[in-house]
C-alpha cells in the first residue's frame, strides 16, 4: 500500500505537471469509511495478487479528462526499479536498462530514475501487454506478457461542477467496480493539492475549509479519482509488480 500510494502520487504529479508546469504538492492523508466494495477482481493469467515487496514496478494507466462535460481519454505508462524492496514513502530508484511496453520504448528520466511515456506516445494498453527490459547492473533482463485487468468507474458525471470553499468540499464516489485497492481522491489547483482516500471502493471524503485554505476562489480546480489493480510475478527470482490504473479528472469551479 505504501509503495502503491507513493508511485501513484508520482504518476499523478507527472500528469499534473503536463497540465500545470508549476505543480507541487500539499498532501493531507486521511480517509473515510467505504459504503460498499468494488467486488472481486480476477487475477490475470501468469500473475498473482501483490503483497508488496516488488523490486520492479510497471504501470499502465487510462486517463479520463472531463472538462465542461466533454470527456477525453488517453493512456500512459510508467516503470521504475528499486535498489531494495520498498518499505518507505520514497524508495531508492535505479536504472534498469531500456524499457518497452508492446514494443514502444519509455523515455528515461535520469534525474529521478523512472521511465514514463505520456499521451501521444502511441502506446496501446488494451489487450495483451508485453513489458520488457534489457537490464543493467543488478537489474536482470526480462519480458512478461499478460492480459490486463483495469478498474471501472462510471460515476464521473456525479462529481460536482461547482463548490463553495467556505462550506468545505464533500466528494461522494459511486460507480466503482472491479477495484482491488482503495479509491484515492485528489483536489489540486496550480501548486496546491490535497489528498484523501476511501478504504474499499465507494464512499465519501470531506475536505474542510481549513484544508482548502491555499485554494484560490473564483477560478477552476481539478478533482482526480485514482483506482488501481496491483499484481505481481516472480521472474528470475525477483518480484515484479504490474499495476493497471484508471484516473478520472474533472474540472470544477471554486467559489
Amino acid at each position: 500500500m505504501i509503495k502503491y500510494s507513493y508511485v501513484l502520487i508520482v504518476i499523478l504529479l507527472i500528469i499534473f505537471s503536463c497540465k500545470k508546469k508549476d505543480a507541487a504538492t500539499q498532501t493531507v492523508n486521511s480517509s473515510s469509511s467505504a459504503t460498499t466494495t468494488g467486488g472481486s477482481v480476477s487475477i490475470p493469467a501468469g500473475l498473482s495478487a501483490s503483497n508488496g515487496g516488488d523490486l520492479c514496478d510497471f504501470q499502465s494507466t487510462y486517463n479520463y479528462f472531463d472538462y465542461n462535460g466533454t470527456v477525453t481519454k488517453d493512456s500512459v505508462a510508467f516503470a521504475s526499479f528499486y535498489a531494495t524492496a520498498p518499505s518507505s514513502v520514497a524508495p531508492t530508484t535505479i536504472y534498469g536498462g531500456s524499457v518497452t511496453l508492446n514494443g514502444i520504448t519509455l523515455p528515461f528520466n535520469a534525474t529521478s530514475n523512472y521511465y514514463y511515456s505520456g499521451s501521444g506516445s502511441g502506446i496501446n494498453i488494451t489487450g495483451n501487454l508485453t513489458w520488457s527490459a534489457t537490464g543493467s547492473g543488478t537489474v536482470m533482463a526480462f519480458s512478461k506478457s499478460f492480459i490486463p485487468n483495469y478498474p471501472k468507474y462510471t460515476g464521473g458525471s456525479s462529481l460536482p461542477d461547482t463548490c463553495v470553499k467556505a462550506n468545505g468540499i464533500s466528494i461522494t464516489i459511486s460507480g466503482v467496480t472491479n477495484n482491488q485497492n482503495s479509491v484515492n481522491v485528489y483536489l489540486y489547483s496550480g501548486s496546491t493539492s490535497v489528498f484523501k482516500y476511501i478504504f474499499g471502493s465507494n464512499g465519501t471524503v470531506n475536505f474542510t475549509p481549513s484544508e482548502l485554505v491555499n485554494f484560490p476562489v473564483n477560478q477552476p480546480f481539478n478533482i482526480n479519482v485514482g483506482l488501481a489493480n496491483v499484481f505481481s510475478a516472480t521472474i528470475n527470482g525477483v518480484k515484479h509488480g504490474f499495476t493497471n490504473n484508471l484516473n478520472y479528472q474533472k474540472m470544477c469551479y471554486l467559489k
